[in-house]
């Protein structure tokens, strides 16, 4: 049982030697046994101080740490731990599988939705600064109009715009008051030599 409660079925090897065939006889009756047995307890001290995911994520940290504890006694009998390996680590209650897997897709969500969030707070601060740059020159938001104006236009598709005319646009594309009036005028005396 790991210390968030979910019940793991480990399956490890240990791969040992003796360097003193005398004190493996005379300090324990089965080194064998012995060393498995030992090796079991402290499989199980270890892992039942550690969440499923640390055990799941740092098994090579784990198999150290474990050798480390096991080999303060196995010395004394003339044992020399050469290496463990933990081969497969599985839940035993399927329960638990369901349970954690909807654990891991609702982290997954959280961060898409932090990641969009941060997205979304990063565009507003670029919009912001250029809503204060459109404010200070007008010309530029002409400019970024016109460009909108020309990627609807290389679109296939047949598309009516209408573009509204507003209160000082005159002046940002070039047309003042005065020659707007002119165009009036220029386009009445037209009219009136036609007729």
């Amino acid at each position: 049982m790991t210390i968030d409660n979910v019940a793991v079925k480990v399956s490890a090897v240990v791969y040992f030697s003796i360097s003193d065939p005398q004190a493996s006889l005379v300090k324990v009756e089965d080194v064998h046994y012995a060393t498995s047995q030992l090796m079991q307890t402290e499989l199980r001290d270890v892992l039942c101080k550690r969440s499923f995911s640390e055990i799941l994520s740092e098994r090579n940290h784990l198999s150290s740490e474990i050798k480390e504890r096991a080999e303060r006694i196995t010395n004394e009998w003339g044992v020399n731990i050469d290496q463990i390996q933990m081969k497969e680590v599985d839940l035993i209650d399927p329960d638990m599988v369901r349970a954690l897997a909807k654990e891991a897709e609702a982290t997954r969500e959280k961060t898409a939705a932090m990641i969009r969030a941060s997205g979304e707070l990063e565009s507003a601060k670029i919009l912001a600064n250029a809503a204060k740059l459109f404010e200070t020159t007008p010309m530029s938001m002409e400019l970024r109009r016109l460009q909108s104006l020309e990627k609807i236009a290389k679109e296939k598709s047949q598309t009516t715009v209408v573009v509204p005319m507003g209160l000082g646009t005159e002046t940002a594309i070039g047309l003042s008051a005065a020659s707007a009036s002119n165009s009036g005028k220029i386009l009445k005396d037209i009219e009136d030599s036609n007729e």
